[in-house]
């Protein structure tokens, strides 16, 4: 369904097709929630369902994707905060939660990731102090003048300096 001009929401239906291993909804003009069912796809891999004019909150479900690597929510209208259930996913390697309404701070969970590589997440509304660094690997993305990291880089790839 990538780069497409598919309008609607994602269908709970989606939820019945536990084998899937890829789902992309990239570029499109899809809208509505982003259901909870989305948590009973239990092999999904990757998860894409960037670029598009998705609201509500990120489902905490996501939380139960055991199998994901790729979680891309960015370029979309999401309100409320990062669900602290990321946190459980042991084999997420790229994360992208940018350009959204997301509001309040990093879970600290987060940090619990040890697989993850790329973590995303400027153009929001979240604030305060990365607690994080060097636990994991990646050297998230944010926007500097938002949040204290001493760990991090700007939507440039600069160094963000923690303040003291």
């Amino acid at each position: 369904f990538r780069n497409n001009i598919i309008t609607g929401s994602i269908s709970t239906e989606f939820g019945m097709m536990t084998k899937l291993s890829r789902l992309t909804f990239r570029n499109n003009q899809m809208n509505g929630t982003i259901p909870s069912e989305i948590g009973l796809l239990a092999e999904l891999s990757k998860l894409f369902a960037d670029t598009n004019l998705f609201s509500g909150t990120v489902p905490t479900e996501v939380g139960t994707l055991s199998s994901i690597q790729w979680l891309d929510f960015h370029s979309n209208k999401l309100t409320g905060t990062i669900p602290s259930e990321v946190g459980l996913l042991p084999n997420l390697l790229d994360m992208s939660f940018r350009d959204n309404l997301l509001t309040g701070t990093v879970p600290t969970e987060v940090g619990q990731i040890s697989t993850l590589k790329s973590f995303w997440i400027f153009d929001n509304e979240i604030t305060g102090t990365i607690q994080f660094c060097g636990i994991i690997p990646a050297n998230p993305r944010i926007d500097c003048l938002e949040l204290n990291c001493s760990c991090c880089l700007d939507i440039e790839g600069t160094r963000c300096l923690e303040d003291t």
